[in-house]
């Protein structure tokens, strides 16, 4: 799996996607039924709202969702890249 740092080119559950609106869309759709509480410092949760404005997204709760969904793919990239070099 490739990240480039313009977001690009970047693999989602195996398949290449070419825009990233194009995959949190797919995401999207998916139904949100669970819920839970966070508390975050305010630098953190700057960072956060900073990062939302600058990739249009509407809510804070959805620019945490996709940063987490960024997360978790480039931590998936990391597990994998480390098996194919062991």
């Amino acid at each position: 799996m490739t990240i480039r740092k313009d977001g690009s080119m970047f693999a989602f559950n195996n398949m290449y996607i070419c825009n990233m609106e194009v995959m949190m869309d797919a995401i999207d759709r998916e139904r949100k039924t669970e819920k839970f509480q966070m508390l975050m410092d305010k630098t953190t949760l700057g960072a956060v709202d900073d990062w939302g404005f600058a990739h249009r997204v509407r809510t804070r709760a959805e620019a945490i969702r996709r940063l987490i969904r960024l997360g978790i793919s480039a931590s998936q990239a990391e597990t994998k890249k480390g098996d194919v070099s062991a």
